[in-house]
Formats: C-alpha cells, sequence, structure tokens
C-alpha cells in the first residue's frame, strides 16, 4: 500500500452509507484512496421508471444519481485529500456479480462494504464481496472508530499472514495506533496417538506457537510502534471466529486485519473458513481481509466467465 489506490464502495441508500462514507473519508486503512467509486444496483429492473423525488418527476437511476451526489456532498468537509468521486448505477437481479464483474472492470485495489448490526449472520453481500473479490474488502460497521486506536491482528505464520501484518504494520505507523497480534491454536485430531493427556499437549502446542510467533514477528521492523502478542487455546476446536471476535472486544479492538487464508493461489483468491465466519459474527468492529491482488486478477477475471 505504497501508492494512491482506488476504492469501489457498494451503497444501498441506507443509513450505512454515512457510516462507509464517513470512514473512507477519514480512517486510516483508507489513508491512501484518492479514487472512489460509488456503485448502486437496482434490482428490479426499473431504471428507466419515473419516481417523485424532491418534487420532481426523475428516473429511478438518476434519483439514485442525486442521492450519491447528496451523499458525497454531506461529507464534502471531510474530504481534505480531495479524492475523485465516481458514481455507478446498474441493474441486475444478482448484485452481488454485477459488483464482482465492477471490481475486475476498474481494477480497484480495495472494496469497502457497510454490515449493518442487525443481528449475527446480517451482512450477505459484504460477505460474498469478501469471500470472491480478488483485492482486499474493508468490511465497515455501523459505528467505526475513528480514529482508530487498536487493530488486532490474527495470524496462522502462512504468507497471507505476512501480507496482513505489513499492511497492519502500514496501518499503525500512519495512525500511531496499537496492534494485538493473535494466534488461535487447539489440539490436532488424532492427538490421543501421542498419549499426552489433552492438558499435556496443550502445553507442548504452547511452546511450539510461542517459538513460531517469535520466528514470525522477527521478519517485520515494527520501529515505534505499540505491539504485544497474544496467544490463545481453543479447547473446543473449530471455534477460531468467535474468539477472535470475543478477544477483539476484549482488547478493545478498532480494527481486525486478516489475511485470506490458503496457499494456492485459488485459496488465497477466497477466504478461509475462518474468515468467513468473523464476517457473521454480531461485531460492531470493521475487518480487513487482505489479498494478493497481483496474483489474484489473472484467476479471478478466469473465474467470471464460469
Amino acid at each position: 500500500m505504497n501508492k494512491a489506490l482506488s476504492a469501489l464502495l457498494p451503497i444501498d441508500l441506507t443509513y450505512i452509507d454515512d457510516a462507509i462514507m464517513r470512514y473512507s473519508l477519514t480512517a486510516a486503512p483508507v489513508f491512501l484512496v484518492q479514487k472512489v467509486i460509488l456503485m448502486h444496483v437496482i434490482r428490479d429492473g426499473s431504471a428507466k421508471e419515473e419516481v417523485e423525488y424532491k418534487g420532481k418527476l426523475v428516473t429511478k437511476k438518476d434519483m439514485v444519481l442525486q442521492k450519491m451526489q447528496e451523499l458525497v456532498d454531506k461529507f464534502s468537509e471531510l474530504n481534505d485529500r480531495n479524492i475523485e468521486f465516481v458514481f455507478q448505477v446498474s441493474e441486475s437481479s444478482d448484485p452481488t456479480s454485477k459488483i464482482l464483474k465492477a471490481i475486475q472492470k476498474n481494477k480497484v485495489d480495495l472494496v469497502i462494504a457497510g454490515k449493518k448490526n442487525i443481528a449475527e449472520g446480517s451482512g450477505t453481500i459484504a460477505r460474498l464481496l469478501t469471500r470472491y473479490a480478488y483485492c482486499t474488502v474493508l468490511t465497515v460497521s455501523e459505528n467505526p472508530q475513528v480514529p482508530i486506536k487498536k487493530a488486532i491482528v490474527p495470524i496462522d505464520f502462512s504468507e497471507m499472514s505476512k501480507m496482513a501484518m505489513k499492511n497492519a504494520i502500514q496501518i499503525a505507523n500512519r495512525n500511531h495506533m496499537e496492534l494485538t497480534i493473535l494466534h488461535v491454536y487447539a489440539l490436532p485430531t488424532g492427538y490421543t496417538a501421542s498419549g499426552k493427556t489433552p492438558e499435556e499437549y496443550a502445553q507442548v502446542l504452547l511452546q511450539h506457537a510461542e517459538k513460531r510467533c517469535k520466528n514470525f514477528l522477527k521478519q517485520f521492523d515494527f520501529g515505534d510502534i505499540d505491539y504485544k502478542t497474544r496467544l490463545h487455546f481453543d479447547i473446543y476446536g473449530n471455534n477460531e471466529a468467535k474468539i477472535i471476535s470475543n478477544i477483539s472486544l476484549v482488547e478493545d479492538g478498532d480494527l481486525i486485519v486478516m489475511g485470506s487464508r490458503g496457499r494456492s493461489a485459488l485459496a488465497a483468491t477466497f477466504i478461509g473458513s475462518t474468515a468467513e465466519s468473523l464476517l457473521k459474527q454480531h461485531t460492531t468492529i470493521s475487518t480487513m481481509v487482505v489479498k494478493d491482488k497481483v496474483r489474484n486478477l489473472g484467476l479471478f477475471g478466469a473465474l467470471l466467465e464460469i
């Protein structure tokens, strides 16, 4: 993230749009964004139908364009970076696919999607975009904390964790925020063959996790960043997303930065079960899922043609 970036913001013309607009203009993770594409997809194929808006008859598409301009004007005082805004209104019965194609066509670097704090499992389009977009996706909650004071960085020592760590460090340097680096570990299937009790094996795993974490962090220059590591044993297994969500709340985290899972190009284009489960949690913390745009772009385009 060392150059001017472009971002795409899917908006639904509801209250969540204010949150993602304000976040886009003020939050550290999007500090380098210089071009923002506001996109709205009309689902019912009625873009040319006339509706009354502010005492005038206009097409539904024109109404959406006016609302987009009003949204930009509403937060114009926060646009001290002179971000360029572009409006795009489309029609489709499948908004997610339409947005994904726009992401690919415009070769954007970042998607910023809103997630309403209605209930656990809400934010379906945001989750689908995070799952399938080739680039990094930032999911913003209704009331995101700005400025960001602390970010939680879950790691699994993979290449994508390395990329997420680099992004988190860059964000922290710009925003003077703290980092909590989190690793969750659990008993592997078949551990009983070792002859050790769960407690004994957990102790071995802890020592191994401490060593791997120390070696992993050696490759980064934290400078003056205030950071700490936290290792957590998932005693029940398969509960990593809930643990990350709960620890982020306990730690007063304002942002979660994590890499997409997968060690192959195909797997890393998407997100793993932990990241996806995390997005289903009823959490008010914004989440950035980091992806390798350069590696994923060609594959993503090919998949859209399937």
